[in-house]
């Protein structure tokens, strides 16, 4: 079974400290089981969000130059928004 957790981290090098030449990663699982709090002993630098609270999807849609991101929450679960888009892609 997967559980579903989800984070949006800002760009970082490999060693996960924040940089502008960095690379945003998406951590998204959207299994079926269930919703559980965040393992951290305490949030990382560069974390920008997090949601454990709504089953739902990351809809991203590719561009040559750029990407959208949309966090879509299944009917009926906690409200949760997030979106965006990036501009250039690394």
């Amino acid at each position: 079974m997967i559980d579903a957790v989800g984070d949006l981290a800002c760009q970082a090098l490999t060693h996960g400290n924040a940089a502008a030449d960095g690379v945003v990663q998406f951590t998204v699982g959207t299994g079926g089981r269930s919703l559980y709090p965040f393992g951290f002993g305490s949030m990382p630098e560069n974390l920008v969000t997090t949601q454990n609270k709504s089953f739902g999807v990351l809809k991203m849609t590719l561009h040559r130059d750029s990407y959208d991101y949309e966090w879509v929450t299944l009917p009926g679960d906690a409200p949760f928004e997030d979106s965006g888009t990036a501009v250039p892609c690394n």
